[in-house]
């Protein structure tokens, strides 16, 4: 064999084993990466659902307060009404006196 040619044959086999190499790396990079996903999946999913809970509790708390708002009115209306009925009984017996 020629040196030329020895030396083609070298530069091929270099090659080879630096590509190899680094595929070998990569593909190691990825199996430990792999290895993470299911963690990091159930992790993710652990704080969608905190987020989810946190969310239906504050509308839970918003609906609560939007009937507390609703219910207000009523409220207001009985303590007038009470009002109402006592002044009428105070004026009657006003009445009554005078």
């Amino acid at each position: 064999m020629s040196s030329s040619e020895n030396l083609l044959k070298a530069a091929f086999n270099r090659i080879t084993l630096r590509l190899e190499k680094g595929l070998a790396n990569t593909a190691n990079e990825l199996s430990n990466k792999a290895k993470n996903i299911p963690e990091q999946i159930k992790l993710e999913l652990e704080i969608l659902k905190e987020e989810i809970i946190q969310e239906a509790n504050r509308l839970e708390n918003k609906s609560t307060e939007s009937k507390n708002e609703s219910n207000k009115p009523n409220i207001y209306k009985e303590r007038i009404n009470k009002i109402r009925s006592k002044v009428k009984v105070i004026s009657e017996k006003l009445e009554e006196i005078n």
